[in-house]
Parts: C-alpha cells; sequence; structure tokens
C-alpha cells in the first residue's frame, strides 16, 4: 500500500530529468502529501507535462476515493484497465511512509534510496467527479509485492520504476499492456530502499 508520500525540495530536477516544457505552477512547495491532495504528475500527450492532478480515483459507486492500483488486476478491472492502456503517469516522491505494528501500536516509518533524492512511482491518471459533483483530474499509484528487505514492513510497496523504464511507461502510444507489465516487474539493478522511523 502507499497511503502517504513526501516531496522535498523543489521540482527543478524532475523538470530537467523528463525535459518538460510545460509547468502549471514551479513555485509550490510540497512537504507531506495526503490522499485528496493536489499534487504534481508527470503525463505525456506528445510532450511531457507537469501537471497537478488530486491523489486519488473516484466513482458514484464508491465510499471512498482509490488511492492505490494493484498491478496484478489493472489491466481487467473496469476502473483501471483503460487508464493503464492510455493515461499512465509518473508521480516524483522524496519518500514514502508506512505504518508497522511495534509494542502493540502502529509506528510511522520512511521509506527511501540514500542514493537518490527523487524517485518515481508508476501510476495512472483520468478525469471524475467528486461526491459534490464537481469535475477534477485525479491519479492513483500502482502498488505491487514488496521487495524482500521491505516485507516486515508491509505486504505491498508502490511499484517503483527505474530510469529506462520512464519513457516507455509514459509513452501512451504503446498499447502492449503484457509487454510493460512483464517490464515493470523487472527490479534488478533498483537502488536499494532504506526505512528508517519517521
Amino acid at each position: 500500500m502507499c497511503g502517504r508520500f513526501f516531496f522535498e525540495g523543489d521540482l527543478e530536477e524532475v523538470i530537467r530529468k523528463f525535459a518538460i516544457e510545460e509547468v502549471d505552477d514551479r513555485s509550490r512547495e510540497y512537504g507531506e502529501i495526503f490522499p485528496s491532495n493536489e499534487f504534481p504528475i508527470v503525463i505525456n500527450k506528445k510532450q511531457n507535462i507537469l501537471a497537478h492532478y488530486r491523489w486519488g480515483f473516484s466513482a458514484p459507486f464508491l465510499k471512498n476515493i482509490i488511492i492505490n492500483a494493484r498491478l496484478e488486476t489493472i489491466d481487467t478491472k473496469p476502473m483501471f484497465k483503460g487508464a493503464f492502456k492510455e493515461r499512465r503517469c509518473v508521480i516524483p516522491v522524496s519518500y514514502y511512509f508506512e505504518w508497522k505494528a511495534e509494542e502493540g501500536k502502529k509506528v510511522k516509518h520512511k521509506i527511501f534510496m540514500k542514493s537518490e533524492k527523487h524517485f518515481y512511482l508508476a501510476g495512472l491518471y483520468g478525469s471524475f467527479h467528486d461526491k459534490k459533483g464537481e469535475a477534477y483530474n485525479g491519479f492513483t499509484i500502482i502498488t505491487t509485492n514488496p521487495l524482500s528487505d521491505l516485507a516486515h514492513i508491509h505486504d505491498r510497496m508502490p511499484l517503483i520504476l527505474k530510469d529506462d523504464q520512464l519513457e516507455l511507461w509514459l509513452d501512451s502510444t504503446i498499447r502492449d499492456i503484457d509487454m510493460l507489465k512483464e517490464m515493470v516487474k523487472e527490479r534488478i539493478n533498483l537502488p536499494p530502499l532504506l526505512v528508517e522511523p519517521a
């Protein structure tokens, strides 16, 4: 699962990495991001764009917003399969949080890469209506099975993309979903993730 994350610093590194020319607001500082917050994600519409979307998918039949999508079922569940084919995004983070039960209480931990200031999560995006009927653009974060050294924290983790996977993931002309799923399952050479109390 991924229910909260943190973005530290400014967006300039992200803008350079993805050769982004269009940014709707580069002046904000972000910090800790909660579900339903707006946050800048990278999408591709013939070029890479950094745009503020709200965290969470919605539907009239849902009581709560959907903040995560399981990698195993994104190509079959009606809420996700269209977005997986055509509306994939990347979410830049400095670290994310999980809670681990310790001595009868849940302790907040942050998971981060010592070697990288930011890393990049795979997501999906789309257009929705909130409970008030107001239209908004939203994103969800894809989760997968945890790496072995994170399994003691949680049985899920966000899907982290390697540098050589980013452009392929964003390319909406690629419709081979089986290839995409196999590609992102490949986590060899992913920089090590560290865990410490938050």
